[in-house]
């Protein structure tokens, strides 16, 4: 935690001396990110040595507005606002005779969080039409909403989540992706992206009905998406 907090008072320090370079560009960002979030990992599952509760990647996403600073080509700083919803899966699958049925439910909640984060992008191919860029974004997630918690009960289980209460957290991103430089020193991006995070983003317990079991389970951090980006340069050519 103290580590995590060091890291975002370094990246908001670099904010401070990246406005002092007279050579940066500055920049009001928009940016969609739809994206799949991972698995839940089970612990204690197993019932006559199968999965019998299961998860699937969710669908979800988010939305942000900020402040980025483009120090030079290869290095961006930024601090946004954004709100996305945060989702868990779960499969509950049995056996009647030859058929398979499976019970499923999505759990979202909605969240808000200031993202601070320093990217350095590498141009792979640049065009007067438009630039391809491969770029690795890492930084602090400082939550807003830090509290959470949800449960479902049906005829075959019961279960019970919870948001992870930590103040912030790490992660990091890979991101390949298009960029268009307007002549009003605007610019649009718009790519594929893997983000990671070495903590678990929710946790709860499940409590099964038929056959009787029950055990824990975690959801990982890590992403897969699409983004869509527009950047306002404050200096604008006319």
């Amino acid at each position: 935690m103290k580590r995590i907090l060091l890291f975002a008072a370094i990246l908001l320090l670099a904010f401070y001396v990246c406005a002092q370079e007279s050579g940066s560009k500055d920049f009001i960002s928009f940016e969609l990110r739809p994206y799949l979030s991972s698995k839940l990992k089970f612990y204690n599952i197993l019932y006559e040595n199968r999965h019998i509760l299961k998860s699937r990647n969710a669908p979800c996403g988010e939305l942000s507005i900020g402040y980025q600073r483009e120090i030079n080509s290869n290095w961006l700083v930024g601090l946004d606002i954004a709100s996305g919803l945060m989702p868990l899966n779960y499969c509950y699958v049995s056996k009647n005779g030859n058929s398979r049925i499976v019970d499923s439910e999505y759990l979202y909640w909605v969240t808000l969080y200031t993202n601070i984060m320093a990217s350095s992008t590498n141009r792979i191919f640049t065009s007067p039409k438009g630039n391809i860029l491969l770029g690795l974004k890492a930084g602090a997630v400082l939550p807003w909403v830090r509290e959470w918690s949800s449960s479902v009960t049906s005829s075959s289980y019961y279960t019970h989540a919870e948001v992870e209460n930590d103040a912030a957290y790490f992660i990091c991103s890979g991101e390949l992706a298009y960029e268009k430089v307007f002549e009003s020193n605007d610019k649009l991006k718009a790519g594929v992206f893997v983000t990671y995070s070495p903590m678990m983003n929710s946790y709860g317990y499940f409590v099964m009905n038929n056959p009787s079991n029950s055990g824990l389970f975690k959801q990982p951090m890590l992403y897969f998406g699409i983004s869509a980006a527009y950047y306002l340069a404050f200096s604008r050519n006319k």
